[in-house]
């Protein structure tokens, strides 16, 4: 694990489902610097650099991730990466008058 998780590797939780499902096209469109955008388990995803520098300034400057990622840090800089599962649930009879982040959540606190 160690080889993959290095200075020039950023790893941090999206924002949303929809942020986490679009990094790759989200990543090519705000930046031209990521070398490659990986899912990393749970809502965390992995940017890899080509430089350290390069990951660096990325990291420095929020405005280029602060709208896809609640949080964003140097791989090497997180001892215990905890892995976590996303999982699919299949609703079956909710109108779609009640289809809305606010309801999902609500759905998913009940499961937890």
């Amino acid at each position: 694990m160690e080889r993959w998780i290095q200075k020039s590797t950023l790893i941090g939780v999206a924002l949303s489902i929809d942020h986490l499902g679009h990094l790759p096209a989200l990543m090519s469109i705000y930046n031209d610097k990521v070398a490659d955008v990986k899912y990393h388990g749970g809502m965390m995803g992995r940017l890899s650099f080509d430089s350290n520098v390069e990951a660096g300034v990325f990291l420095e400057n929020k405005r280029n991730w602060e709208n896809m990622f609640k949080w964003l840090r140097l791989g090497k800089e997180l001892d215990n990466i905890q892995f976590e599962r996303v999982a699919w649930i299949r609703i079956v009879g909710l109108p779609i008058k009640y289809w809305s982040e606010h309801i999902f959540l609500k759905l998913q606190e009940a499961l937890e």
